[in-house]
């Protein structure tokens, strides 16, 4: 069959066209145009969706803000906590430190001439030769006693002698407990515990015979007491205004001078310099070889130097050059 024309007449035309004019091509309603008051309150939606978002967006900010200030606040309560009790402990250790100087000089105080050494020098004018006072002894249980230091030794047997370095602050009694060496590691002179401890000779050492060396401990601290001043010596000038060392003991008094200033450690290599094992020589050999090693070590050269017979001071503290580091200062018996 053939396709049937259908004819419409104007009205049926103008209808169908005014339908198809409100529609869109799949048959949906076309949106009107906007109007000024819909567009206004569109705006304004947009901008409180916009305000909501910024505002959700501000407070995630303050929040992150209050975390930080939170633990940049609970960092600094911490740092000044830690900086509190550091300055609490360095407050106490000085206040130690201070006590046990202190300390030191009283028991000075006892001596009866007035000085460690005990060499007050009488002089009647210039040219003429000074005179010493001649040292008085005493007997004390049967123990031979410098009258200068009667009352030291009275109050603590352990007393042995007083060292001395002029110009420093080396200025202190030495005790010696051939039972327990390191009895003094961590007492004062009265038995108390102290930081500083006390100088301490050597259980091995004998300063009555003499023997070859006699060594003398002590610590190395950072306030500047004790023996840290013997690391100066490491500087050829600092030796050569301090190399007279004083060590008057219950027998006598006696003058050393330096001739050796090293670093070195405790160990347990058979090729490591032993100095602590060093009181009296085997031979003349075993002594030379005692001196030439400890001249070796320091690092400038020294003219002075000691022979087998001549008698030695050994001064030791710990360094930090090394886990058992040593800085040790050696000095020969000039009178």
């Amino acid at each position: 069959m053939g396709k049937e024309k259908v004819l419409l007449d104007s009205d049926e035309l103008d209808s169908l066209l005014e339908k198809y004019s409100k529609t869109g091509s799949y048959g949906q309603r076309m949106a009107k145009p906007q109007s000024l008051e819909d567009r206004i309150i569109s705006k304004k939606r947009e901008q409180r969706e916009q305000n909501k978002r910024d505002a959700i967006e501000q407070a995630k900010k303050q929040r992150k803000r209050r975390v930080v200030n939170m633990i940049m606040n609970v960092v600094l309560g911490i740092c000044i906590v830690a900086f509190i009790g550091c300055g609490g402990y360095l407050l106490r250790y000085y206040l130690k430190i201070r006590k046990a100087e202190k300390g030191f000089d009283s028991v000075k105080s006892m001596i009866s001439s007035g000085t460690a050494s005990g060499k007050s020098e009488k002089k009647s004018g210039a040219g003429t030769d000074s005179t010493k006072d001649v040292a008085k002894f005493l007997d004390i249980d049967g123990i031979t006693v410098q009258e200068k230091f009667e009352k030291i030794y009275t109050t603590n047997k352990d007393f042995v002698g007083w060292l001395s370095i002029p110009g420093t602050k080396v200025d202190y009694p030495v005790m010696q407990t051939k039972e327990d060496e390191e009895y003094y590691l961590h007492k004062d002179f009265n038995k108390e515990d102290s930081t500083s401890g006390t100088l301490f000779l050597s259980a091995k050492s004998d300063f009555r015979s003499p023997s070859d060396n006699v060594l003398i401990y002590g610590h190395n601290m950072k306030a500047g007491t004790m023996f840290n001043l013997l690391l100066d010596y490491e500087k050829e000038d600092f030796y050569q205004e301090h190399h007279i060392i004083h060590f008057d003991t219950l027998e006598g008094d006696g003058t050393y001078e330096v001739i050796a200033a090293f670093r070195t450690e405790i160990s347990d290599d058979d090729g490591s310099f032993k100095y602590y094992d060093f009181y009296n020589a085997d031979s003349k050999e075993a002594f030379a070889l005692f001196v030439e090693k400890a001249k070796s070590l320091t690092p400038y050269h020294i003219n002075k130097s000691a022979e087998y017979g001549e008698k030695l001071l050994t001064l030791s503290t710990c360094a930090y050059h090394a886990d058992e580091g040593r800085y040790v200062v050696v000095a020969k018996k000039v009178k």
